[in-house]
């Protein structure tokens, strides 16, 4: 992981390109080490606040089968999408880079995986956004762990990040039917108690 509450770093999301914390994520580490103590630097390892635990922002409901990765079967046994995410800043063209994009498609195809973004210009909102936005969808999280770990894959990596520099990340979708509203619930109701 990029950071943790412990070395004061928010795995990269809120570090601005030099380095400093962008002001929002400053004034959600100051709210958040006011008022859960065991957020403070120094605490010992592996205790998280209550806010940031996975039973208080588990977008999955009860009865979802969990372990040390989430599944991605429903309790109807409907796969649930997944995502690699790559933010990505892009140096001057180089042949193996083309190259990388010529072969990426094939090694997505056994694993289901489709771009759904592929580095267009993105409309900066809040804060600054150096480099260009992929992403690929797989049809579940098993799938788009099989495509990066795949020899396929691993073999055309190097083309990419011996000139590209970013962070890439594989997420599960949100269930059909999520609702932010019981998310919200229960964060309100950890940091209350």
């Amino acid at each position: 992981m990029a950071g943790s509450l412990r070395d004061g770093r928010w795995g990269g999301v809120c570090r601005g390109t030099d380095g400093t914390a962008r002001a929002v994520g400053r004034a959600w580490r100051r709210a958040l080490l006011r008022e859960v103590p065991d957020a403070r630097p120094g605490t010992p390892e592996g205790r998280r606040p209550p806010t940031m635990t996975p039973e208080v922002i588990d977008p999955y409901p009860d009865g979802w089968k969990r372990g040390r990765h989430r599944t991605t079967d429903a309790p109807g046994g409907s796969p649930m999408t997944a995502y690699a995410v790559a933010h990505l800043r892009p140096a001057a063209p180089h042949p193996e880079i083309f190259e990388y994009i010529e072969r990426i498609q094939a090694t997505l195809d056994p694993f289901g995986g489709h771009f759904l973004v592929h580095g267009a210009e993105v409309e900066v909102k809040e804060g600054s956004w150096p480099g260009a936005l992929v992403i690929i969808e797989f049809p579940d999280m098993a799938r788009a762990r099989g495509w990066y770990d795949s020899p396929a894959y691993a073999e055309i990596l190097p083309l990419r990040t011996r000139h590209i520099d970013g962070e890439a990340v594989l997420v599960p979708g949100v269930p059909d039917g999520y609702d932010p509203a019981v998310t919200a619930a229960k964060l309100r109701a950890a940091a209350a108690g």
